[in-house]
């Protein structure tokens, strides 16, 4: 089992994870690896001069040395599966996507990540990197005088660029992500699993020839409260009333996946989608269905859109989908605010991992799990290891789940919560918001702008369409 951190593709190490506990508990290998980050793993200036998606070569080319090596560990070379978390499970569906991977792994675990998830890609790529360009004084003429140049700066002041909120990369999304560079990235990830995708035939055969289970945490909207999007930097007392929601946070969220400027209408639609009715202005009911739209915006749609990929071009029905929902009780790790009951982002790594971590990071993951919680870390390892050996999570080693695959039509998924029996699993999670958010928003989008368009050029024309009213 090969681990790829998450971090928004901006921080992060292999020594994060001690994946002994998973090892011994899954009677499996468990190998973390390191990957560039940040400028260094994904500036680009859109050409040969700096494509961009070092990050991406690295992980790869650590996912050809287990394969070329494993064995001499006790590990079998055709039976490797990536999983990741967050920017980590962006990453292993991006790997995925990448024919040159074919025969180095058979199975793909993604937890709380897709490719088409707006935070794990950039499309500002010149733009970030003249200005990094311009605040390291590389006052260059074209992309390569200015790569030149920054390859000259010392790593201190270029990390400083990139940590210092002063300088204006700090930003959600981050700066520098993987792009759209037609060698590693073949396909534009936005558009790589549409009906009218371009995908060539040999990413589909390789993405369909794996095994893949996915799935996401029921709070991983609370993102949607840091700093980097609200600009709140207290979340205990985060609140939103109705004007707030419906002037500021419903805009940006929105407009993080649209562009800037998103026609009021599509706006209307998210904010009638998003609210609840039965008492419309209680803040409480507000700030549920922030962080509600928050998560389903940034994971829950791309989730559905890669499921219903794979489930569609796979042979081998496997494919899986699980909601890891509990209210957790253990503390010291993430911190989520006290009135913030669900999983957090993030917030199964412990069970995964055995609740335990490296030294190096203050002992964040040695939390005092609760007896129930202990025992759930124990199925999720065995869960997680299941799929690893045999890409079914259901054997060798049943719990009695009879976990179901899944497939567009009947949308199976486990839900992982306290004492958990076939009972857990079930259907058609959050299935009308992602709906909602694939199919339905981006054609609101659509028609609006192309009205507006039409509006526009009539007016620059002065003529109307016949029995159309043109006046403003």
């Amino acid at each position: 089992m090969v681990w790829i951190y998450g971090g928004g593709f901006t921080i992060g190490f292999s020594d994060m994870y001690l994946g002994h506990h998973l090892a011994i508990h899954g009677r499996v290998i468990v190998v973390t690896l390191n990957y560039r980050l940040s400028v260094w793993g994904f500036l680009s200036t859109g050409d040969e001069h700096a494509p961009g998606n070092y990050g991406l070569w690295d992980q790869h080319l650590g996912i050809k040395w287990v394969h070329d090596n494993i064995a001499a560990f006790g590990g079998d070379p055709n039976r490797v599966t990536l999983f990741g978390e967050s920017a980590g499970s962006a990453s292993v569906f991006y790997q995925t996507l990448y024919p040159g991977n074919k025969g180095l792994f058979q199975r793909a675990l993604g937890q709380s990540g897709s490719v088409g998830n707006f935070w794990g890609l950039n499309e500002k790529n010149k733009e970030n990197a003249k200005k990094m360009g311009n605040l390291a004084n590389c006052e260059a003429d074209g992309s390569k005088s200015l790569v030149n140049c920054l390859r000259q700066v010392p790593v201190e002041k270029l990390s400083d660029f990139v940590c210092n909120s002063t300088y204006g990369l700090v930003t959600f999304p981050s700066s520098f992500l993987p792009t759209f560079d037609g060698d590693f990235v073949k396909t534009d990830p936005k558009r790589v699993f549409d009906k009218d995708s371009d995908m060539s035939s040999e990413v589909a055969d390789f993405f369909s020839s794996l095994d893949v289970m996915t799935g996401v945490n029921s709070g991983e909207g609370s993102g949607g409260i840091s700093p980097f999007v609200t600009g709140n930097p207290d979340a205990e007392n985060f609140t939103a009333n109705k004007t707030y929601f419906e002037e500021t946070l419903v805009p940006v969220t929105i407009g993080k996946v649209f562009g800037e400027t998103v026609p009021k209408v599509a706006v209307d639609a998210v904010i009638s989608e998003y609210t609840n009715w039965e008492n419309p202005g209680d803040e409480n009911n507000i700030r549920e269905e922030f962080i509600s739209m928050f998560g389903d915006v940034s994971f829950t749609k791309d989730l559905y859109v890669t499921l219903n990929a794979h489930s569609k071009l796979s042979t081998n029905q496997h494919t899986y989908m699980y909601l890891f929902e509990i209210v957790p009780e253990f503390s010291g790790f993430l911190q989520p605010p006290t009135w913030f009951k669900k999983l957090v982002h993030g917030g199964d790594l412990p069970f995964v991992f055995g609740f335990v971590n490296s030294d190096q990071l203050e002992d964040e993951f040695h939390a005092k799990p609760a007896k129930w919680e202990t025992q759930l870390s124990a199925d999720v390892m065995t869960i997680w290891s299941n799929f690893a050996k045999t890409g079914n999570p259901n054997l060798p080693s049943d719990l009695g789940l009879d976990w179901i695959p899944y497939t567009r039509k009947h949308q199976h998924y486990l839900q992982i919560s306290r004492d958990m029996t076939s009972a857990n699993v079930k259907q058609r999670w959050n299935t009308r918001r992602a709906n909602f958010l694939e199919n339905i928003l981006p054609r609101i989008v659509k028609a609006a702008q192309c009205n507006e368009q039409k509006y526009s050029e009539n007016l620059n024309q002065e003529t109307c369409d016949k029995d159309k009213n043109c006046s403003p």
